[in-house]
């Protein structure tokens, strides 16, 4: 019985080894097979194949690389720069990108004028302006090299049309344009008068605005006419009434920063509410902007014997006109 049991396990023995042997054969050219697959055709293998386990013949070994015999794990040479072979592509290159249509944008010659540059300057500034980096603001805007009447322009029009659009920062645009008063040369009138310099003409784009308001009121432009919805109608005024206010908080702020006389300022005051004309009665966004400009300067207006006479009119005119009733807004105040 023990005699039977030992001669049945070197053959039990034998038979396993073999069976093993097998197996890693077949695991290893199978390996082989995908490590090849692997490097599509290359020369240069992967870096990971450097560590794999290479024992059945026929395994694909990196150039320059040796097999051990005891743990029999590949084992890469370092190459070098020269030793590495230019990987030739199999297919050729696709342009990924589309072919642009005949109306895509192109930058025409106008566009890289200087006028433009300065305006893509200034607005770029402008968008990044608050309180806390108009010292950075005014010094990048104050560099730039301003040499003609139209480039002054560029920059006042997009001080002044941001200044509207941001009621909330008006105080910060006028700081700018108080810094900025000096930083431009002047340039001689068409007409012969005034030289042209950037605190007159901010002052005259204000004026300019204050008058067209004054003229034209809330009435909508023909476009807008067009709409036929009463909430689209509504809005337009509601927008062109909140303009008109901003332009009297952005005159008050001048004037707090001695930009602006007292006189040219109580003469505003008396004009929106018709002070000269006590028969006339004004318009409520009339009435609405003198409120305005009363809220921003008033207190300040106040302290200055010229200021104070103003302000004590604007006062009597409107306590007259508050018992009063105009069809096209009931009650003034």
């Amino acid at each position: 019985m023990h005699e039977a049991d030992a001669d049945a396990s070197p053959k039990k023995q034998e038979e396993g080894g073999k069976m093993v042997a097998l197996i890693e054969q077949n695991f290893e050219v199978s390996r082989s097979l995908l490590l090849a697959f692997r490097t599509l055709g290359s020369d240069i293998p992967p870096p990971e194949f450097g560590i794999l386990r290479a024992t059945a013949p026929g395994v694909f070994l990196p150039e320059g690389a040796t097999q051990d015999a005891s743990p029999q794990f590949i084992k890469s040479s370092p190459k070098k720069k020269n030793d590495v072979k230019t990987r030739t592509p199999k297919f050729p290159p696709v342009n990924l990108l589309p072919t642009p249509s005949a109306h895509a944008y192109r930058m025409q010659a106008e566009c890289r004028s200087k006028n433009e540059q300065i305006r893509r300057t200034v607005q770029s500034l402008l968008n990044k302006i608050c309180p806390e980096n108009v010292s950075t603001i005014i010094d990048s805007i104050s560099k730039i090299d301003v040499n003609e009447v139209e480039q002054l322009e560029v920059i006042i029009e997009l001080i002044f049309k941001k200044a509207l659009g941001e009621p909330h920062y008006c105080e910060t645009y006028a700081d700018l344009v108080f810094s900025l008063q000096s930083a431009f040369p002047e340039f001689p009138s068409h007409d012969g008068g005034k030289p042209i310099a950037f605190r007159s003409s901010v002052l005259n784009i204000c004026q300019n605005e204050f008058e067209e308001m004054m003229r034209s009121g809330l009435d909508l432009d023909e476009k807008e006419k067009t709409l036929e919805d009463p909430e689209g109608i509504e809005l337009c005024r509601k927008r062109c009434k909140d303009r008109m206010c901003a332009n009297m908080r952005f005159i008050g702020h001048l004037y707090l920063r001695k930009l602006l006389s007292p006189k040219v300022i109580g003469s505003v005051m008396c004009e929106l509410i018709c002070c000269n004309n006590v028969e006339m009665l004004p318009e409520e966004y009339a009435v609405e902007c003198a409120c305005e400009l009363l809220l921003a300067i008033g207190h300040t207006l106040d302290e200055l014997s010229i200021g104070a006479a103003a302000v004590c009119q604007v006062c009597g005119r409107l306590l007259e006109i508050k018992g009063k009733k105009n069809t096209s807004w009931k009650a003034c105040v």
